[in-house]
């Protein structure tokens, strides 16, 4: 039981690093808030008297 384990660990972990390494044009991307927008300085002002308290 526990070599069974062991090859299904490995095929496992072989089967996820084949996909990443498929994965060609892979992008993280990060929201960025622009602070001249309304509802940014509200929360920025709330946010600033909450750190206050």
């Amino acid at each position: 039981m526990h070599k069974f384990t062991k090859a299904l660990a490995a095929i496992g972990l072989a089967a996820v690093m084949s996909q990443s390494a498929m994965a060609e044009n892979l992008k993280l991307g990060f929201l960025v808030k622009q602070p001249e927008e309304p509802w940014f300085q509200t929360e920025w002002k709330f946010a600033d008297k909450a750190g206050r308290i």
